[in-house]
């Protein structure tokens, strides 16, 4: 019954879009306390936990920013219970909404929720690709290769992982990304690096792929000047992509199964094309010839030109070049 009464405030705030009247905000936000304490008490009931995901995204909209001090207290709550794919998809559809909708005011509550609802998305994967130790939750973010799973099993553990991609790539793209290198959870930065390289050079879906590789793209361009008091995270960063990102996705976009003509695989290669613009116009561009140019591309094969590399001015450039070393190579 409890439920319902959840639901039923939540269609009832649908008569107001954006903006109702304070009388009507006050009344929505008294009902929010309501509905904490409810859940607070029955969080095991997964029919609470779904009404309480439909009515925040509500009042996200109702309410606006007033919302947010209440959102980690809610998200820590249903984070506890999250055992379900069905609450993962609640949590991350919160999630992604308080980030496109906030956007850098979301990074408090990104913050003490992020590395939790990462660490609830991996350990729900079936129990033979997932290490969890028992009695306690992992506190590393085990990356395992789909690709050598079973068919059904790759197809489980995609549709739980691709609420992890489309978080981390909300967050990168709607400027939450100081929650990535707080005090909370810069320490989880490896791992959560693994975690997206995974997806941009082994997911099958090629959506997943794309998000992953724009993850990176969007990355290098914010951190590309290194203005950030968190110097040491952001030189681990470009570290990674010249010794793993880059080298990886070569492998990914060169191999004869990435058809560079078919339009998911190119919008694929398009986010990798601005990736190695973005890393070359970076603060690490001087490094842009002796760790990219000279030892992945070079190093593949004696004579390719690889003077579109060098003179690219932009990330359709880049994406040209990747073609035309894929075409030169494949004549070899």
């Amino acid at each position: 019954q409890l439920s319902v009464s959840i639901s039923a405030i939540a269609q009832l705030s649908k008569g107001w879009q954006n903006h109702p009247p304070s009388e009507v905000q006050t009344v929505l936000a008294a009902a929010v306390d309501v509905c904490r304490n409810v859940l607070v008490a029955l969080p095991s009931s997964p029919l609470v936990r779904n009404r309480t995901a439909v009515l925040l995204q509500r009042m996200m909209i109702c309410l606006g920013e007033a919302i947010l001090p209440t959102m980690p207290d809610f998200l820590t709550t249903l984070l506890s219970h999250c055992t379900t794919e069905d609450d993962v998809l609640d949590i991350s559809q919160l999630i992604l909404q308080l980030c496109i909708k906030f956007k850098e005011n979301a990074v408090p509550t990104m913050d003490v929720s992020i590395l939790p609802f990462l660490q609830k998305v991996l350990s729900i994967q079936v129990a033979e690709t997932v290490v969890v130790p028992s009695g306690k939750e992992d506190s590393n973010l085990n990356v395992h290769n789909v690709s050598t799973l079973p068919p059904h099993l790759t197809t489980q553990q995609l549709s739980i992982r691709k609420h992890a991609f489309a978080c981390l790539h909300h967050i990168v793209a709607h400027n939450v990304t100081a929650a990535l290198l707080s005090e909370r959870n810069i320490g989880s930065m490896p791992d959560i690096l693994k975690f997206m390289n995974d997806g941009a050079i082994t997911a099958p879906d090629l959506v997943m792929k794309k998000s992953c590789t724009s993850f990176f793209s969007l990355l290098i361009q914010q951190w590309g000047d290194s203005n950030t008091s968190q110097g040491q995270a952001v030189n681990g960063f470009f570290d990674f992509v010249h010794n793993v990102f880059v080298p990886g996705m070569l492998d990914c976009v060169l191999s004869n199964s990435f058809n560079a003509k078919d339009a998911l695989h190119s919008r694929v290669l398009s986010e990798f094309g601005n990736a190695l613009w973005f890393l070359k116009q970076s603060a690490h561009g001087n490094d842009f010839n002796t760790r990219v140019v000279e030892p992945l591309i070079l190093g593949r094969s004696n004579g390719v030109d690889v003077t579109g590399f060098r003179n690219a001015s932009c990330g359709k450039d880049m994406e040209s070049s990747v073609k035309a070393l894929k075409e030169a190579l494949n004549k070899k």
